[in-house]
């Protein structure tokens, strides 16, 4: 190089800062500079008109689903009120039918007799005078005390009231239980003779052991099986008697 080239050299160096310079400065600027904001259009009556109808259809939606939610609340609270009105019905009418008690389930009879509940109450009789004299007591001022006697009443169910015990039951009942005690009475009569029975037989058998002679029982028995026999015999004597007239009857309708 020679020395043109250096002084070039030289003379370019300022430039170039300037340049430089110059540069930086136009950065800041753009950098400092405020954006610039694009004209807007002023609204016009019809675009405010289609927000008005935008906004009224938007609150009339959500007016609507809030008084539909309101209207379902209010009916499920409504038919729940009700399912459980009747639920309570149903159960009350339950209990009262699990307390009644039904006569005539077998559970509460051993055959003819009654096991169930037995039911005693005082019949209530409601006078002027009975309902002075029951004041006075809880007043205090009666001057003596009477104990009242009415009549009693019966019941099975705690429902169908009657003025004795044996009105309870209805009449084929009572019969059916007089017959059931009658028979229980002959069953034990039988079982009663038959033992005494059983004993004078033994008896008798040790007496004929011991002494080889019949006594009066094994005599009596003795002559009670005779007369059974004697009155098989007799049933079948007839009946061969009326087969033999049957069929004479029946030869002499054929020849004539």
């Amino acid at each position: 190089m020679g020395r043109f080239d250096a002084l070039k050299e030289e003379n370019n160096e300022p430039e170039k800062k300037t340049n430089s310079n110059q540069r930086e400065r136009n950065t800041k600027r753009v950098t400092t500079q405020k954006p610039t904001k694009k004209p807007t259009k002023k609204p016009t009556q019809e675009t405010k008109q289609e927000t008005k109808q935008e906004t009224k259809q938007e609150t009339k939606q959500e007016t609507n689903q809030e008084t539909k939610q309101e209207t379902k609340q209010e009916t499920n609270q409504e038919t729940k009120q009700v399912e459980s009105a009747w639920i309570k019905r149903i159960k009350h009418t339950q209990y009262e039918e699990s307390k009644r008690i039904n006569i005539n389930n077998p559970v509460f009879w051993n055959g003819p007799y009654w096991v169930g509940p037995k039911f005693i109450r005082i019949k209530k009789n409601k006078t002027h005078e009975r309902e002075m004299y029951f004041k006075k007591i809880n007043e205090g001022t009666a001057s003596n005390y009477i104990i009242m006697h009415n009549k009693l009443e019966y019941s099975k169910n705690e429902e169908d009231w009657y003025d004795s015990w044996e009105d309870t039951f209805t009449s084929t009942q009572l019969q059916a239980l007089a017959d059931y005690e009658e028979q229980l009475i002959s069953n034990h009569v039988d079982e009663r003779m038959h033992e005494l029975h059983e004993i004078n037989r033994f008896i008798s058998d040790r007496h004929y052991k011991e002494t080889g002679e019949l006594d009066e029982f094994a005599l009596a028995e003795k002559r009670a099986y005779e007369y059974e026999e004697y009155c098989k015999q007799f049933e079948e004597e007839n009946t061969i008697e009326d087969g033999d007239e049957y069929t004479e009857e029946y030869l002499e309708h054929d020849i004539i």
